[in-house]
């Protein structure tokens, strides 16, 4: 087995295009449907494969950001250290990457629960739209490909936003 995912992804696609997909009861139009579904999935994730690693990184500067911009917890802070550490450095790995990101959303989440001033939270809630912005447009753009963004090309490429 090749250990390369691009090509394994490429074979699994051509097996389920050219095997199965002919294989299945044209009167079953769920089965095609899904499976249709199926490879443009593959089809996305393969093409998307390469940038995973810099999506990581860009989603954990947008939590980093987000963070910034409602908290001033000291969980928060410390977590907020961390992950810029973990962003100079060019060996930490997607998982780590991930887990952090996850991590410190969490806590931001918690601390934003823990706001009860009312005029507290309006200003935390308008921060959160606010920041939340750059991630939104990350997530838009990554799943162009799924086709339901109406317009497309109003939207940034991806490239761009990593």
């Amino acid at each position: 087995m090749q250990p390369d995912p691009n090509l394994q992804l490429t074979v699994v696609i051509k097996a389920l295009r050219d095997v199965v997909l002919p294989s299945l009861d044209s009167e079953n139009a769920v089965a095609l449907e899904q499976l249709h579904l199926s490879l443009a999935t593959l089809e996305m994730v393969r093409s998307r494969l390469p940038m995973l690693h810099a999506v990581a990184r860009r989603e954990l500067k947008n939590a980093v950001t987000l963070a910034r911009a409602v908290n001033d917890d000291a969980a928060v802070g410390s977590m907020i250290a961390a992950a810029v550490t973990l962003l100079e450095d060019p060996a930490a790995g997607t998982d780590a990457i991930d887990t952090l990101r996850a991590g410190l959303l969490d806590e931001v989440s918690k601390s934003v629960n823990r706001t009860v001033n009312r005029d507290q939270r309006r200003t935390v809630a308008r921060s959160v739209i606010a920041a939340s912005k750059a991630q939104c447009d990350l997530a838009r753009a990554w799943s162009v490909p799924s086709g339901f963004e109406r317009d497309p090309e109003e939207l940034q490429e991806l490239t761009s936003l990593i």
